[in-house]
């Protein structure tokens, strides 16, 4: 995988995986989904880090499509007693379903996150790994993801130790979201 799309929320994670990626030598652009009325904040945060960056910028409106997949599925499950967890069906339908289907039309190889995680290949399989910062660490997060959509996965920050690196990082590409408080 030589041409990436990074997930980006307008955060300093997803930026940060941007800048590590093009260390790397990966061609990077950055997209953001849009998934809620009141989510164009967000995304003009990651378009003004896209372009502080350099890199080509999408938006991907898909509000219609996680109120169907994420919020009702939710409903019904919290409503009948159940504990629902969103965020693992947010990321195997839309972030790493509809998102990466996106990607892979826009003739992309993958996609990649800032998700805390670790990918390894082994004997044709991808084998998620906790991160490096076992405080961060999200692969619980991402445990319904098939073999398929981790194949065309990157994850930059599960080799990270300290988010103050990610920081400093984004400092001094001169990124303005440097300073941005964390996301929950």
């Amino acid at each position: 995988m030589k041409k990436i799309l990074v997930a980006m929320s307008g955060g300093v994670d997803s930026a940060a995986a941007v800048l590590l990626l093009k260390e790397q030598g990966y061609e990077v652009a950055g997209a953001t989904m849009l998934l809620r009325d009141g989510g164009e904040t967000e995304a003009e945060s990651a378009r003004e880090a896209a372009k502080q960056m350099g890199i080509e910028f999408h938006l991907f409106d898909l509000r219609k499509e996680f109120r169907e997949n994420v919020i009702l599925p939710f409903m019904q499950v919290y409503r009948a007693g159940g504990t629902p967890n969103p965020c693992v069906v947010c990321n195997r339908t839309m972030k790493f379903g509809l998102f990466l289907d996106k990607a892979l039309a826009l003739g992309y190889d993958g996609i990649a996150t800032g998700h805390y995680a670790r990918l390894r290949r082994e004997n044709g399989r991808s084998l998620l790994y906790m991160a490096q910062n076992r405080p961060k660490d999200q692969t619980y997060m991402l445990c319904m993801l098939s073999q398929a959509q981790l194949q065309r996965c990157l994850f930059p920050l599960g080799e990270v130790e300290d988010k103050e690196q990610l920081r400093q990082l984004a400092m001094e590409a001169g990124l303005s979201l440097h300073g941005k408080k964390d996301s929950q």
